[in-house]
């Protein structure tokens, strides 16, 4: 059984559980379509690409590092900042069939606190986002979006501190300026 949720945005279509969103997004007939997002990088976000698979916007202020192992891409804000936050992004060489219900799966087994879930466009791609809350981290809460392409699914997740105003706008303009390069 999945994990029940106290808001459902999405329940029309999605069945009312995250399990449900999983099949959802690994191949299952949708009711309805998710509303289209615009891609576009916000005038105060700065392009941070990753070896030629991807890019994403990101304050111009924020630490970015680099590596090949998960996560690819990790941000920070800088120390002391209005906005508590740090953005890991990992690129998988695997289909979200295989990458979205083990995720799920581990949310569910550690027992984190679902807010929310829905079903985006990111990058002309249906994307699954969860918001988290309360997790055991000094940034308790975290935006997962699983962006899921025929044999590639890329994993943006943004934890920040709740008390953060403007964070939520931030975290979306964020994850929604992601593109696969071609």
């Amino acid at each position: 059984m999945g994990l029940a949720l106290d808001r459902l945005p999405g329940d029309r279509w999605l069945g009312g559980t995250i399990v449900a969103a999983s099949l959802w997004l690994t191949g299952l007939p949708v009711i309805a379509q998710p509303a289209a997002s615009t891609p576009l990088v916000a005038a105060s976000l700065q392009a941070y690409g990753y070896n030629d698979l991807f890019t994403i916007g990101l304050p111009a202020d924020w630490r970015v590092s680099q590596q090949s192992q998960a996560p690819q891409v990790t941000a920070l804000a800088p120390a002391g900042g209005a906005i508590p936050m740090r953005t890991e992004i990992t690129w998988h060489d695997r289909p979200p069939a295989e990458v979205v219900p083990p995720a799920l799966e581990q949310i569910e087994t550690q027992g984190y606190e679902v807010a929310n879930y829905d079903a985006i466009t990111i990058n002309n791609t249906t994307a699954l986002q969860i918001w988290l809350t309360n997790l055991p981290e000094d940034l308790p809460n975290a935006l997962i979006s699983y962006i899921g392409y025929p044999n590639q699914t890329a994993v943006i997740v943004t934890y920040y501190n709740g008390q953060s105003t403007g964070a939520e706008d931030l975290i979306s303009s964020i994850h929604q300026s992601f593109q696969r390069l071609p």
